[in-house]
């Protein structure tokens, strides 16, 4: 496959992702003088399991916590909230108990690991009898996400323990045992969660990785360099092409977990994981190794632009906003940015020509690439604090809002079978996405002039957040405990913002209560007919408004210029059902309105 020089800046716009703001003449990276803190959380600055692992300790019940939370938000959004999950009946029997288990995982969870094929796991009684301790590591980690198997989940704790003990004993494994083995230990790792206490999810990494290198997967590139020189055509199902995919999934989720939880990546972007597409190009239509080089594509993105912006950007996970030289201007802007993307989205295009549209894989490719645009573009505000605003910082800030709802956007377009795989995610996936509602609530707290027109983003925000506290089987569950996150953050942004716009009516009425300098000849001169400032209306005149604003490339909902007090006029009562003079509830139920067609201003799915 021919290679493409990275264009580290464009003049032009990508085509498929328009600039959805105006830029102003310049832009750079705002500076803060002194060691001011920045004002908003990034994933440089912020692990984004650092807010789940709090709610998770927190000693107030969990159900009391959460509808307390939407009540204040459906008190004021005037919509309906989730559905409680209705319990599941207890075990009858073990085998029984593993014959679900195993079916859950093969039509609901092994989509998460990229590239495992689910014909592998049909014969289940074939595994039991010939590969048990790879049967009861899926059942450890299927329990996690179907409730009333916690006794079976406890029974084989200690199991599992010693699994991961006795992984480094293995003298005398085939290739097929070897695999078989690596299987158990990925499962275990992609679905571990992070605060579990037997097995830790720092041992089950440990354990994964090192057995990896035990058996060499971090050399299995060399074999597949071999069968491509020699004409072989590659095969998915070769042991030796096998142990190089497993070892790239390595690779990708070690990404994942580093982000969330700010570490370190364990395993360094070497030649073989550089060479991936190349050497993979002749399975890119496969459908598993597609999924699986998507998620590289993705990740290399960070090495792309780290070879122009140095380690700040790709080292996460080290402090350096305290420590940087005031007067120092960043080497890379958001076009850099924008361009790297780009880029890979091109070569992953040209290996992948067929549209993926709004299917489950479309959408996981969607994801991938639009949480790491959001997350390096984080970046350029890192010394944005709160004493050195200028319109530059302020268009940099509300372009990653953009970014951040570009990713809770995808939401819109998952439908219920997708809402329904959503509870089988790995918690990183849930995290990040919660991070990205914390960052855009943030914002609007933080400049809630220029986020005025806030009520779709809260209903967006609404939905996620429900959606993931309705699919939470337990507290140990990352999706609810991130949903519940969502939730009460969500809400203290709904009340910081409705304070603010009842204490600036307060003042108005206290300036109208003052005495009149008027003169006393009331016709001495006729009043001057002041102009009513009213909020947008709801319905089809809506979309049609919308339909001709994105003909704008310019055009943005975060960035629409209208004062909040401009908004707040037009509140004729305080009925809470009407916030922001939407009401909410007519919104979600009118069938002439559209809203993903509405609110999605993100750029569509591409191939």
């Amino acid at each position: 496959m021919p290679t493409r020089k990275l264009p580290l800046r464009r003049d032009t716009e990508w085509s498929s992702e328009p600039l959805l703001m105006s830029p102003p003449e310049t832009l750079h990276t705002p500076i803060s003088s002194g060691a001011d803190p920045p004002i908003l959380a990034t994933i440089y600055t912020t692990s984004p399991y650092a807010e789940v692992e709090k709610i998770r300790k927190e000693s107030r019940p969990r159900n009391q916590t959460h509808h307390e939370d939407l009540a204040v938000i459906e008190s004021i959004l005037h919509s309906s909230g989730g559905q409680d999950l209705d319990e599941d009946v207890s075990i009858s029997a073990e085998h029984t108990a593993q014959l679900i288990m195993m079916c859950v995982f093969r039509e609901k969870m092994i989509q998460t690991i990229s590239i495992l094929d689910p014909n592998d796991f049909m014969d289940v009684d074939r595994l039991m009898t010939h590969h048990p301790d790879l049967v009861t590591c899926i059942c450890y980690a299927t329990t996690r996400y179907i409730s009333g198997y916690q006794g079976y989940r406890e029974r084989t704790k200690a199991y599992i323990t010693d699994f991961l003990q006795a992984s480094f004993d293995h003298q005398h494994q085939t290739d097929a045992e070897q695999i078989r083995t690596m299987e158990s230990l990925m499962i275990l790792y992609a679905f571990a969660p992070s605060t579990i206490s037997t097995p830790s999810f720092a041992f089950v990494r440990a354990a994964c990785e090192a057995y990896a290198t035990k058996i060499a997967l971090h050399r299995s590139v060399d074999a597949v360099k071999q069968l491509v020189a020699s004409g072989i055509e590659l095969s998915r199902n070769d042991l030796k092409v096998k142990r190089y995919l497993y070892w790239i999934w390595l690779y990708v989720i070690s990404h994942h977990r580093s982000l969330v939880r700010r570490i370190p990546p364990t395993i360094p972007t070497d030649d073989s994981i550089q060479n991936a597409p190349i050497l993979l190009e002749s399975l890119g239509q496969d459908k598993f190794v597609g999924r699986l080089l998507c998620e590289l594509h993705s990740r290399l993105i960070w090495d792309d632009i780290g070879r122009k912006g140095g380690k700040a950007l790709t080292e996460w996970w080290a402090e350096r906003h305290g420590v940087v030289n005031p007067n120092e201007v960043s080497v890379v802007a958001m076009e850099d940015i924008d361009a790297a993307v780009a880029y890979r989205r091109d070569q992953l295009r040209a290996l992948r020509p067929r549209k993926l549209g709004f299917t489950p894989e479309g959408i996981s490719t969607e994801y991938h690439f639009r949480l790491a645009h959001f997350c390096l573009s984080t970046h350029l505000i890192l010394r944005v604090t709160a004493h050195n605003i200028d319109p530059s910082a302020l268009y940099t800030v509300r372009r990653c809002v953009d970014l951040a709802m570009d990713v809770l956007n995808l939401s819109h377009n998952i439908g219920p079978l997708g809402k329904e795989a959503f509870r089988f995610q790995p918690g990183f996936v849930c995290v990040s996405i919660s991070f990205c509602i914390a960052f855009v609530l943030q914002a609007i707290q933080a400049f809630p002039d220029h986020f005025p027109n806030t009520q779709f983003i809260f209903m967006v925000i609404k939905r996620i957040g429900s959606m993931m506290t309705d699919t939470a089987v337990d507290q140990t569950h990352d999706c609810g405990a991130a949903g519940r996150a969502n939730i009460r953050q969500l809400r203290i942004t709904i009340e910081a913002l409705r304070n603010r716009r009842l204490r600036e009516q307060e003042r108005l009425a206290s300036q109208s209560r003052r005495p009149s300098m008027a003169p006393s000849n009331a016709t001495e001169h006729a009043p001057i007919p002041m102009p009513s400032a009213s909020m947008p209306p709801s319905g089809p005149d809506v979309q049609e408004s919308h339909r001709q604003e994105t003909h704008d490339p310019t055009h943005s909902m975060a960035q629409q210029q209208v004062p909040w007090i401009a908004t707040t006029e037009s509140f004729h009562t305080d009925d809470m059902g009407h916030f922001g003079g939407f009401d909410y509830e007519e919104l979600i139920l009118d069938p002439a309105f559209n809203f993903p067609d509405f609110f999605n201003y993100a750029p569509q799915i591409s191939s």
